[in-house]
């Protein structure tokens, strides 16, 4: 009871700014809030990252890019283990995922074109502690969906948070969470949105799930790097305040 709690008042504490639906993993009532456009994603065309501008623009210290790995949370597990750990936060960017995962056994497809990201974060260099990581699953939903929301029609779509750590469209998942803690004082958040990637390219054994990508609602590809940069300093403004 304790541990619900917590996540209610995680979810109370969200803005109620926008058009979503919050699904909570016990029960099906919906809370609603009024659409606000916003125009930065309106110019998105291009595809790839731009490293250099991320860490530019961001608080990220290191960043690591892989045209193919097994799963970005896996790996940046693997370097906070080692004697001498990178600078923090530290962001893993993948274009191709062979093993992402979510929850449980739940497998995460990452096609060509997804974002597929982690972040490490030295939790006694934040105001987090190990015992908020459950709560920032809703937090870290509610700000996907802050940046997919504009962009997707105003008829006919609906952004739904499904708790505790994945969002859909009309009913089709579109994003994932994974938050990890490794040792005591570091956390990996793992997120996976389909922006780029197409529903044709999902392998035979998953193609019986509902899955949304962005390019496909919108038919146009959008600018990946604008969109981390966008969703890290969310995230980071999100975590700088958490505890006030």
């Amino acid at each position: 009871m304790k541990c619900q709690t917590k996540l209610w008042m995680a979810v109370d504490r969200l803005p109620q700014r926008r058009n979503y639906t919050i699904f909570p993993s016990t029960s099906r009532e919906k809370f609603r809030d009024e659409p606000q456009k916003r125009s930065w994603t309106n110019n998105m065309n291009a595809v790839g990252y731009d490293l250099e501008k991320i860490k530019n623009n961001t608080p990220i210290q290191e960043i690591e890019f892989f045209a193919e790995i097994s799963s970005t949370n896996d790996r940046l597990k693997t370097l906070l283990s080692q004697s001498s750990p990178p600078n923090l936060p530290i962001l893993a960017l993948a274009e191709v995922q062979t093993s992402g995962r979510g929850r449980g056994t739940n497998r995460w497809w990452t096609g060509r074109g997804a974002l597929a990201m982690s972040l490490a974060l030295d939790l006694h260099d934040s105001s987090l502690s190990r015992d908020d990581l459950p709560q920032l699953s809703p937090m870290i939903g509610l700000a996907i969906s802050e940046i997919i929301e504009p962009l997707i029609p105003d008829d006919g779509y609906e952004v739904e948070i499904h708790l505790p750590n994945d969002v859909y469209v009309n009913g089709r998942k579109i994003a994932g969470i994974l938050i990890e803690s490794p040792t005591p004082r570091h956390a990996v958040i793992g997120i996976g949105l389909n922006v780029n990637n197409r529903t044709a390219d999902v392998p035979p054994e998953l193609r019986d799930r509902s899955i949304a990508t962005l390019c496909e609602i919108l038919g146009r590809e959008l600018d990946l790097t604008e969109m981390v940069i966008e969703l890290l300093n969310r995230l980071f403004r999100e975590f700088n305040r958490w505890k006030k």
